[in-house]
């Protein structure tokens, strides 16, 4: 198929990353709240939740190697399957330690299925519309995760049911991706691609501002999920509010996803990254000041899920605009594994906070990131993609 993603090819990965939005978004407070009603402690979750994480950075690293050798489908099957299989059985053993296992198993299939995909659309996006292509498959995701907390209230119907749920959606994805045509990344041509470790060192030096947003989303997105619910229920808000408010952010987010990408197409990545990395960190400071006011903090939530909730995809799309092709697949490894790490520290870090100090502090340090990260902008030469090219070349001559 080449460089060309066929329309077919692309809803299909759309639709799996949709369903991969609902299990994680569903996941990941769920198995909070049910492990703060059986009485174990914050910091005891969280490192229940770090099983994800963990499993994410693992296998992360190694990811680039079997995509080059077998193409891309074939990973996201696997990835498919993993989480398929990890899925239902939550609800057979209510075990910490069984449900940090398979927490990781969920992790690593999470892993094989979002990097093999979103190097597949970046890849074979065109420059001009990479930003509205990979805004709208970071859109897809918020989807799936903007509904998937909502299955928290299906343990009313049953305890089994949220995983029966999300079991029944994984089977129905895995049905259309067996039908997709694979397809492979673009071949390392200089020298300097070519090694692991040169092509490392040299995603870092051309593009290391790229990084940035997905550790700070990845940061977000697991104190949201994980540490969010444990604080909030600590400050006396019913779980019926947790579950609307962790939704609201990822609203926001949708209804600017693609703005922001088309956008970002017209006046520049990296112009779009910093606005919204100042305005979204000031916002987000906030969120103490109004943790008993849930109406407001709803609107909060609104505001800076619409500006943060693109970090991701524009740092992707914003790194596969500096980059030769023969990088970019090397390049969402080090996005994957900082997206990680992030997670890793976000849940950790937080878990300690609510436990030892207080929820309030967890959102004046992302916030202080946040800023951080938005001044490292200005800071940062983003060379062109011809420059990037020519200087690889210079280093193989």
């Amino acid at each position: 198929m080449g460089k060309s993603l066929q329309l077919r090819q692309y809803i299909t990965l759309i639709l799996a990353v949709i369903v991969s939005g609902v299990s994680q978004g569903l996941l990941m407070s769920l198995l909070s709240i049910i492990l703060e009603k059986e009485g174990i402690s914050s910091s005891l979750n969280s490192i229940n939740a770090l099983a994800l994480y963990i499993g994410m950075l693992v296998i992360t690293p190694l990811l680039e190697a079997p995509v080059r050798r077998f193409g891309y489908k074939p990973v996201i099957l696997t990835g498919i399957v993993m989480v398929t299989i990890g899925t239902i059985l939550f609800p057979f053993w209510q075990s910490f330690i069984f449900w940090m296992f398979l927490r990781f198993i969920v992790g690593v299939g999470d892993s094989f299925l979002h990097f093999a995909t979103q190097t597949w659309i970046v890849s074979t996006a065109a420059e001009h519309e990479r930003g509205r292509k990979i805004t709208f498959y970071g859109f897809s995701y918020g989807i799936g995760f903007g509904i998937g907390p909502l299955g928290i209230n299906l343990l009313e119907i049953h305890p089994w049911a949220p995983f029966l749920a999300l079991f029944i959606f994984y089977i129905i994805v895995l049905l259309f991706a067996i039908r997709l045509t694979n397809d492979f990344p673009v071949k390392a041509e200089s020298a300097a691609e070519k090694g692991s470790f040169s092509r490392y060192k040299q995603v870092i030096r051309l593009a290391w501002f790229t990084l940035l947003p997905s550790f700070l989303f990845s940061y977000l997105e697991a104190s949201l999920n994980n540490n969010f619910p444990v604080y909030a229920l600590k400050e006396g808000m019913s779980q019926q509010w947790i579950s609307f408010l962790l939704p609201s952010f990822v609203i926001g987010g949708l209804l600017m996803q693609i703005p922001l990408g088309i956008l970002s197409d017209r006046i520049g990545r990296k112009r779009i990254l910093i606005a919204v990395l100042t305005m979204g960190g000031l916002l987000l400071a906030f969120v103490p000041a109004f943790i008993h006011a849930e109406p407001v903090l709803l609107i909060l939530f609104i505001l800076s899920g619409g500006l943060v909730g693109s970090l991701f995809s524009l740092g992707l799309a914003y790194m596969a605009d500096l980059l030769p092709p023969a990088l970019v697949a090397t390049g969402n490894v080090l996005a994957s594994t900082v997206f990680s790490i992030g997670s890793l520290v976000g849940v950790y870090l937080n878990g300690l906070l609510i436990q030892l100090i207080g929820g309030n502090f967890i959102f004046y340090i992302l916030s202080g990131c946040y800023i951080f990260a938005a001044v490292s902008g200005f800071l940062f030469k983003g060379y062109q993609k011809e420059e990037s090219v020519h200087l690889l070349s210079e280093q193989s001559g």
